[in-house]
């Protein structure tokens, strides 16, 4: 979202989204994780983002530029039948991102099937120079386990 990190956490907080949000580029984009963006995408209206989704059918990229929303989904398909799409998409994606120079490179990306939606990501992020754009890690975690105290011990050793 191009949005300031403070202004991400209100508007998740609005919506009573449970979301991890940061970090923010140099650019303004602030990366938000959560189950439910969508929510707060939506709730952000003329607010430029865009929104990498995990469905039953394979990622879902949507986004809100200034020329309107675009949405695309199920466009990896090898006979090319949504190439038209991909081509709006990656124009949208360019002048979303100030790329047009990269318009090119992101319809190659989009052409070629993510096996899930932190592929396409990872992707995303190479092309766009995006913030690091990985889930964080929980700094602690605790692990209930019912088994035999010996394997507990024994994988908890092998974790350090």
């Amino acid at each position: 979202m191009k949005l300031a990190q403070e202004d991400v956490i209100l508007a998740a907080e609005a919506c009573a989204v449970v979301a991890n949000v940061g970090p923010t580029s140099p650019a303004g984009w602030t990366a938000l994780w959560s189950l439910d963006a969508s929510a707060v995408a939506s709730s952000l209206v003329g607010v430029r983002h865009f929104l990498v989704e995990e469905t039953p059918d394979g990622p879902r990229l949507s986004l809100a530029a200034a020329n309107g929303t675009h949405i695309l989904e199920g466009f990896w398909d090898p006979q090319g039948q949504g190439s038209g799409q991909v081509v709006v998409m990656a124009s949208a994606l360019s002048e979303l991102f100030q790329a047009t120079d990269r318009q090119g490179e992101l319809e190659e990306l989009l052409r070629e099937e993510p096996s899930d939606a932190d592929q396409l990501i990872e992707r995303l992020a190479l092309a766009l120079e995006l913030p690091e754009l990985i889930e964080p890690e929980p700094t602690r975690a605790a692990v209930a386990f019912r088994g035999d105290p010996a394997i507990a011990r024994f994988a908890a050793a092998l974790v350090g």
